[in-house]
């Protein structure tokens, strides 16, 4: 949980505009009603809503219970698309790239397939998890909201089957915002709670009242005495609804502060909350009105002055954490206020992180019109991402830095017809088409042939397997079956392969710089690895590991990490090599019996060759050997009988505690000390005899980086410069009523 200490606060800005409200303008609104029996309606709130069928082609159309339809006052939730069928199922809306959006989905299920079992499923939101659908019984009433910006011009809302029942949906409303509201450092927000404290005899608030058709609900207190106008509020950016800005809470108790708090049950929270004032009474000029803000006793931001008939708005610029997941918030006035505080509306919500990138625009298009051509129903949502849900015959090439693009596209056996379709030359990472088993006529694209041609001074690697090879067949073909779904940047890049009777072989990418042995054992002083590059080459290798270990499903053990394996290229960028020998192990920390053990001597994990148990942690014992290497430059084993493994070795000057002797002597101590004692540890660590006391691959490479860190700060002679910690909390005014900024 982070210090709240960190949360310094400054007034940003101020900005407002003077709004001319055009109550029944939908501009940009886009209203399905799921499962509607008609093409379009006017609902009871004014807006317009259409039938589904032209955003989804899977699911059927239900009708709630009578019974649920009268209790209901909202008429699209009288009817639900149901998907009995296949694991996701998406709605593709077309939306505008880089708009701020409201997008919110409403589920009644009121017991429409007669089965009293409400269901319980997962939403997703283009490539990512939004949220879960868990409806407490068959008249409940849930509504799902997040604040997104997509980053194409559509986006995907899909219901994912999770083995609970029958996923459904009601309706699916999406609202530009003005892209100067609601923004945040990262991430998108998930509605927590909206309330005015209007009073609670009032129904709920939304549009037309709400020109973003935005949903509040009521909210008063026993401590709290509430103050009205009958005149016009001047909105600002948020457009707050002016039924709710006519209103306003004051503690009963003018000296006492107005205080109220959120529990969102979730330790690992981060909060983003809007506070909206505007001053109701013609104050004296005796009397003033300004307070501060307070969250979990900490102060926040203050002080406040709201302005006569006019909105404010504060609001967080960063997020908000909490203890244990619980917000407590105060607004008590300052010391030369004499009125108390007041508050008119407040919004909470929760950052939702979106990590996962969607598949590239180019290739989605190309994709889809292949879809279209031949009818794929059961390919749903995002092509390549989640990856848990990849289209069937496709496989997609990930790394951290670049949307997910179609390297592989198997549409074999399939009985399709006609002519090859030449927009497949669209899928410019194609790099395996499988068209076999069909009644296709015509050849694939000429793009694609002149593709596969040129690149004549592209350097590629070709690994050849032998009759005399150590690594049998069933390993070569493992290396192949791994690296045409496993893509990380800092694994070895398969470019394609081939099987023609006794020519076997693999085209890589050229490694340039060789392997990371080889580098080490360097002879001349010149093309010594500095402790900068070293530790690079630490991070980048441990991240491909990483990514083995808790990237890909199911995870992979390398089983032969050893220097040799780690390659460089052109850019002296390491990448983890040599996959034969790969196992998949259990995702859980389980472990799996190998009949035969395999690796390298003097890299492979004692307990492993002792049980025959493979682990992750048996990857992390051959990788802490190579940290040795990476540090002392010396053999794994020596001829020497005394101390002959290279961790005896270390752990015998260790002893001495004199780090100089122990990291390589060509270096002429030019290293920052306190990462080489930082990354001797880790490596003796890694090296433990029992796979226990070892670290995993995610806490090595935090502390490589923390190495690395270190040592570029010492290099550049000065660390990375502090964020502004002021940053934090800004005020949203009316511009023409506004005071000068403070």
């Amino acid at each position: 949980m982070e210090k709240f200490e960190s949360f310094l606060y400054s007034l940003l800005g101020v900005f407002a505009l003077i709004v001319l409200v055009h109550a029944q303008d939908q501009t940009g609104f886009i209203s399905i009603d799921c499962g509607a029996e008609t093409s379009s309606y006017t609902g009871e709130t004014g807006l317009t809503y259409v039938w589904d069928a032209n955003f989804i082609d899977t699911g059927i159309n239900k009708n709630v219970t009578v019974g649920y339809q009268t209790e209901s006052q909202r008429q699209n939730l009288w009817n639900l698309r149901s998907f009995p069928e296949g694991i996701r199922n998406c709605y593709n809306v077309k939306v505008k790239s880089g708009t701020r959006y409201l997008i919110r989905a409403s589920f009644l299920y009121g017991n429409y397939d007669l089965q009293t079992k409400v269901p319980e499923f997962d939403l997703h939101l283009g490539a990512n998890m939004w949220d879960s659908v868990k409806l407490g019984n068959e008249s409940t009433i849930i509504t799902k909201e997040i604040i997104h910006s997509p980053s194409s011009n559509y986006t995907y809302v899909c219901l994912v089957n999770t083995g609970f029942g029958t996923p459904f949906i009601s309706a699916l409303e999406f609202r530009p915002l003005k892209n100067t509201t609601y923004t945040t450092e990262y991430g998108s927000l998930i509605l927590f709670a909206r309330l005015g404290v209007y009073s609670s005899a009032n129904p709920i608030i939304r549009f037309p009242d709400d020109v973003y058709d935005r949903i509040w609900f009521p909210y008063s207190f026993s401590k709290w005495d509430q103050i009205n106008t009958s005149l016009s509020i001047n909105s600002n950016d948020f457009q707050i609804p002016q039924i709710l800005m006519m209103s306003a809470a004051t503690p009963n108790n003018a000296s006492q502060p107005l205080n109220f708090s959120i529990d969102t049950k979730d330790t690992a929270s981060k909060l983003y909350v809007y506070l909206h004032f505007a001053e109701l009474e013609v104050l004296l000029p005796n009397q003033s009105r300004q307070f501060n803000i307070s969250i979990n006793g900490r102060f926040l931001y203050g002080p406040v002055v709201p302005n006569y008939l006019a909105a404010t708005t504060a609001y967080s610029t960063s997020v908000l954490s909490g203890e244990q997941g619980r917000y407590e918030f105060s607004i008590f006035k300052s010391e030369k206020s004499t009125l108390p505080p007041i508050l008119n509306a407040v919004e909470f919500y929760i950052v939702k992180q979106l990590l996962q990138s969607e598949t590239d625009q180019i290739d989605v298009d190309a994709i889809k019109n292949i879809k279209s051509m031949y009818k794929r129903e059961n390919w749903q949502g995002d092509p390549c991402a989640p990856k848990s849900y990849v289209w069937d015959g496709l496989n997609c090439s990930y790394d951290d830095f670049n949307p997910p693009r179609i390297i592989s596209l198997d549409l074999s056996n399939n009985n399709l017809t006609g002519t090859v379709p030449q927009f497949l030359s669209q899928l410019k990472f194609l790099s395996v088409l499988n068209l076999t088993g069909n009644n296709l006529t015509g050849s694939v694209p000429i793009e694609l042939i002149e593709r596969s041609k040129k690149d004549d001074d592209t350097e590629v690697a070709v690994k050849m397997l032998s009759e005399s090879s150590q690594q049998g067949y069933d390993q070569f073909e493992a290396e192949v079956k791994l690296l045409l779904t496993v893509h990380h940047r800092n694994l070895t890049e398969l470019y394609g392969y081939c099987d023609e009777g006794n020519h076997v072989g693999l085209i890589y990418e050229c490694m340039a710089n060789g392997n990371l042995k080889e580098h080490l054992r360097a002879e001349s002083n010149e093309d010594v690895l500095s402790w900068e590059g070293r530790l690079r080459i630490a991070v980048e290798s441990a991240q491909g590991l990483e990514y083995l270990h808790y990237g890909c499903k199911p995870p992979r053990v390398h089983r032969d990490v050893k220097s040799a394996n780690i390659l460089l290229d052109n850019k002296f960028q390491a990448k983890i090599a040599d996959f034969g020998l790969i196992r998949s192990f259990p995702g859980d920390g389980g472990s799996h019996v190998s009949t035969v053990v395999a690796g390298t001597f003097g890299y492979l994990d004692p307990e492993y060759f002792e049980s025959n148990r493979l682990t992750a942690k048996s990857d992390v014992y051959s990788f802490g050997v190579v940290l040795l290497e990476i540090i002392t430059n010396r053999s794994v084993i020596t001829n020497t009988n005394e101390n002959s493994h290279i961790k005896q070795w270390v752990g015998f000057m260790l002893a001495q505690g004199d780090i100089k002797n122990i990291v390589d002597q060509r270096l002429h101590g030019d290293f920052d000390s306190n990462s080489a004692w930082k990354i001797v540890e880790l490596a003796m660590h890694c090296v433990s005899q029992t796979s226990i006391r070892r670290p995993t691959m995610s806490h090595v490479v935090i502390v490589l980086k923390d190495c690395l860190a270190m040592e570029m700060a010492r290099t550049d002679g000065h660390g990375n410069e502090p964020k502004d910690q002021h940053e934090r909390f800004s005020v949203n005014l009316n511009s023409e009523l506004a005071p000068t900024a403070r």
